[in-house]
């Protein structure tokens, strides 16, 4: 859970209100008042749980704009006078790839503080990503966090498969943006040691753009219980802000008690999400606006209702790959005919 507030005291009224929801926060140091980042050491026992010190750079998407020296003397204090009982001590550090501090990271390690060592990169995807996170990586123990800007459903495929491929090491893979919202409810399946949320009813500025509200995930998507083995559906549109599957699914998958989740896909291609939803194991997928006619192509296999009506609203998947079915048709002649009370349609 990410920690916005301008004082370290309404952090902790935030992370008391939502903390059933969290099991580690971070504090951004960045969003703090001058005055409040010097009491910065006391966080950790503050609150109770395990704690990530970061200064976001306002080139990296912070609010830190003073100098580095700056910046490494605050991270110096937060891991100054470290205790014996590693819970008083922060248990994780952020320092960005191209921030050389060799006594600052020797610290860390000495005291048991696991080093974050991140990129970001707000202008859009690069190229070789695989190349990019062994790069970033100094230690065995360092954990990698390439944070991107995803402006395409090509994007967040790139990144997958990029997590893929450097599946044994610990990281964390963030796809920035409406686009990659899944990446961080399915971080699992991304490969991802952790997913960063706020508490977005409070009214502190953002962490980053696309993360998801702590309570929404923990409750409705049940963050903590998605696994490998669970099972994936979700919901193909864009911009789908006024969906509301995602609720009503995962609320019914709640109260039955079953290991599946229910995910929003918006997308800007609907072949191109398909794909990924292949390799992410997606069982099945409705279908909205603006992709029920548009998905039709991407599909080998097709119902008789959806080759008679154009349409496609649900796509599952079989032995041919996806196919494309329309229940719109059966449930509205449904209601239609126990409204007029008949048993068909014709005269």
């Amino acid at each position: 859970m990410c920690l916005t507030a301008k004082t370290i005291g309404r952090d902790i009224e935030i992370l008391n209100k939502y903390r059933k929801f969290a099991d580690i926060v971070e504090l951004r140091v960045d969003c703090l008042n001058p005055d409040e980042r010097l009491l910065i050491r006391r966080f950790p026992e503050l609150a109770g749980l395990p704690a990530i010190l970061t200064i976001r750079r306002d080139v990296d998407g912070g609010y830190f704009t003073g100098g580095e020296g700056g910046r490494v003397k605050l991270l110096a204090r937060g891991l100054a006078f470290a205790e014996a009982d590693s819970r008083m001590n922060f248990a994780y550090v952020d320092i960005e790839e191209d921030l050389e501090v060799p006594s600052l990271e020797e610290a860390a390690r000495t005291f048991g503080t696991r080093i974050i060592r991140s990129y970001h990169n707000l202008n859009g995807v690069i190229d070789n990503i695989p190349a990019k996170i062994n790069s970033i990586r100094r230690t065995g123990d360092d954990i990698v966090k390439l944070a991107v800007t995803v402006k395409s459903t090509s994007d967040v495929l790139n990144v997958y498969q990029a997590s893929q491929i450097c599946e044994k090491q610990d990281k964390i893979i963030i796809c920035m943006g409406p686009l990659g919202i899944y990446s961080r409810i399915l971080a699992e399946r991304f490969g991802s040691f952790l997913t960063y949320s706020s508490a977005l009813s409070e009214s502190e500025i953002p962490g980053a753009s696309g993360q998801l509200d702590v309570q929404e995930l923990a409750e409705i998507y049940r963050f903590r219980r998605i696994t490998k083995n669970t099972k994936i559906f979700g919901v193909l549109g864009y911009p789908l802000k006024a969906s509301i599957s995602p609720w009503f699914f995962n609320t019914i998958f709640g109260l039955e008690n079953t290991d599946t989740v229910y995910v929003p896909f918006p997308a800007d291609s609907a072949p191109k999400m398909l794909e990924l939803a292949e390799r992410l194991q997606v069982q099945g997928i409705s279908v909205t606006v603006p992709y029920k006619e548009m998905v039709l192509p991407a599909l080998p296999k097709l119902s008789p209702s959806v080759k008679s009506i154009g349409a496609c609203n649900t796509v599952v998947r079989c032995e041919e790959g996806w196919f494309g079915e329309n229940t719109d048709c059966t449930g509205f002649s449904d209601s239609l005919l126990a409204f007029i009370d008949r048993k068909n349609l014709k005269r």
